[in-house]
Formats: C-alpha cells, sequence, structure tokens
C-alpha cells in the first residue's frame, strides 16, 4: 500500500493550446523546452519540472489517467518517459465522470491514505472537489497548481494524526 498517490492527468496539464499551436507552427521540436514521445504526445519541460518537484517534496508515486496510457502502450512506458515514480500498471481510467468514479475505486481498491487528482477537467469530470486541482487547459500545470496540491497534502496529513 503507498501512503500517496498523485492521479495525473497530461493533456492540459503537462503542455497546452499555445505549446501545440507553437509545435506545429515549427520544423524541429526545442529538446531545451519540450519532451518529445512522438506526434501528438509531448510534455513541456517546465510543467514537467514544477511536477516532479511535488512528487519529490510529498514523495509520491503517479497513477497516470490521461489518454496516454491507451495510446502509449501503458502506464509504465509514460511514467518511465516523463522520469516520475509509477505506481502499477492500471486500467484505463477513461475521462469524464467515469474517470472520478475509477478513481475513486482505485483509492477503495488500493486502500490509499492520501491522494490528489491533477485534471484541466475540473467540474466537467469531477463532482467531489476537495482532492482535486483543477489546471487550467490553456495554460497548463503553474506554481500555483503546486501550491494548493501541497495544501491538500498537508491537510490530510493533519487529519491522519493520532489524537
Amino acid at each position: 500500500m503507498k501512503e500517496k498517490i498523485l492521479y495525473l492527468d497530461i493533456d492540459g496539464v503537462l503542455n497546452n493550446q499555445e505549446d501545440f499551436e507553437y509545435l506545429i507552427s515549427k520544423d524541429f521540436i526545442d529538446p531545451d523546452n519540450y519532451l518529445l514521445f512522438d506526434t501528438g504526445h509531448f510534455v513541456c519541460k517546465k510543467k514537467l519540472n514544477l511536477l516532479k518537484e511535488l512528487i519529490d517534496e510529498n514523495d509520491l508515486s503517479v497513477v497516470v489517467v490521461s489518454s496516454w496510457p491507451h495510446r502509449l502502450k501503458g502506464h509504465q512506458n509514460v511514467c518511465d518517459f516523463l522520469g516520475i515514480p509509477c505506481y502499477g500498471e492500471e486500467g484505463s481510467f477513461s475521462g469524464g465522470f467515469v474517470r472520478e468514479k475509477r478513481i475513486k475505486q482505485h483509492v477503495i481498491d488500493n486502500e490509499i491514505k492520501d491522494y490528489v487528482v491533477i485534471d484541466d477537467a475540473g467540474d466537467n469530470g469531477y463532482t467531489d472537489m476537495k482532492n482535486l486541482i483543477t489546471v487550467d487547459g490553456s495554460v497548463g500545470l503553474t506554481k500555483e497548481d503546486i501550491l494548493k496540491a501541497n495544501k491538500i497534502f498537508k491537510r490530510n496529513k493533519r487529519k491522519r494524526k493520532p489524537a
């Protein structure tokens, strides 16, 4: 059982529309700013570095809840590409409200004690917002999003302390 898990969406979190438009207009990927898996699957290194700081600071493992694992042959493959710790080889989490339902079931099935969801879907995909960081998909992950996630992990840690 892992104490703390990050459920991570990728598109709109580790990249955004501006990144897509920039990359479409270029003949090459700028390796200083972007990490390319294949055509259409890339992340912004600045956003990925923010994510890695959150992971390191909170000793997190990651469950990828985006469509990437389905297209890229599994969660471990995606986590290896991103250079982040992966929590198991999980199944599909789909999108919309199905994703929230599957995350909640995963928490129960794996006895997860503490978790945060980072997704750009917000109330278009989630009804329970207490552990959700809704990223502005037009911007992607920001320092403010990381601060919110840290605040949730600290709040949950206080709740778990024995009286």
